[in-house]
């Protein structure tokens, strides 16, 4: 049992990385290899001789909802820490009978002004011509997400996050979105993130490959410089790099790659 339960554990993990950057949003015969290529990558690093089960491959899938959630929680405490807390201090030092009501007033303003036009993406949300998809709350997202410490997903699975893909930028600019469309009455109002929020992913995505088209070295740019700053926060150098396995791309990475006419 002991043996078997490393390698689900061990499989959750890269399961999770796999996801992270491919698609969070994978589902039917997509989600089933992922899950079979972590079963496989899990059985094979730790040397375990253990007959792949139907009951492994359940549990898997069981665990896809858990990683969304596990990158909403994030986002609240990102959007919490550098939206709402910040309003809520500049209402304590304004002069009104009602701070409740103050503050209240102030969130749903601020909130309104992030999400109007995407400002919240930006590096500075008060500056549009800032740079974009650099804000703190996202990439506070992806650091504690994928890139917590010199273990993480991010680092061990080196060959898929750097330099860090459009899907896991996407969905964690979807996960900020969320996380401050709580806070839209001026307090919280937790909901379930659930699947037919896929939407606000797409979008992300498409506005990123959209970044591409228009200007590709700039996207490039972005994309390592998210890296790096998540190998910071990790305190994670680049011999330190040199001296991870960096994981495996599975089969399924290239299945939207066309060949060249």
């Amino acid at each position: 049992m002991p043996a078997e339960q490393t390698l689900l554990g061990e499989a959750k993990k890269v399961y999770w990385g796999l996801l992270g950057a491919l698609n969070p949003y994978a589902e039917g015969s997509e989600k089933g290899e992922l899950i079979q290529d972590a079963l496989r990558t899990a059985q094979r690093e730790h040397r375990l001789d253990i007959p792949l089960k139907q009951t492994h491959t359940a549990y898997l899938g069981q665990t896809t909802s858990k990683f969304r959630t596990r990158i909403v929680e994030a986002a609240r405490a990102a959007v919490k820490s550098h939206y709402i807390t910040p309003l809520w201090t500049e209402s304590l030092r304004s002069s009104c009978d009602s701070h409740a009501q103050n503050a209240s007033s102030l969130i749903i303003k601020g909130v309104d002004k992030l999400l109007d036009g995407m400002a919240f993406l930006y590096q500075d949300a008060s500056d549009p011509t800032s740079r974009i998809y650099r804000s703190p709350a996202l990439t506070e997202v992806i650091n504690v997400v994928w890139f917590r410490d010199k273990d993480a997903l991010g680092i061990a699975m080196k060959a898929l996050y750097n330099p860090v893909p459009f899907q896991t930028i996407a969905i964690s600019a979807a996960a900020v979105e969320w996380a401050l469309d709580e806070w839209k009455s001026g307090v919280l109002e937790a909901k379930d993130w659930r699947s037919i929020e896929r939407w606000r992913y797409e979008d992300h995505l498409a506005t990123l490959h959209a970044f591409k088209s228009k200007k590709a070295n700039a996207s490039a740019a972005l994309q390592v410089w998210i890296f790096e700053q998540a190998c910071a926060h990790a305190r994670v150098t680049s011999k330190d790099l040199e001296g991870t396995r960096g994981g495996r791309i599975p089969s399924s990475a290239f299945d939207n790659e066309k060949d060249d006419e």
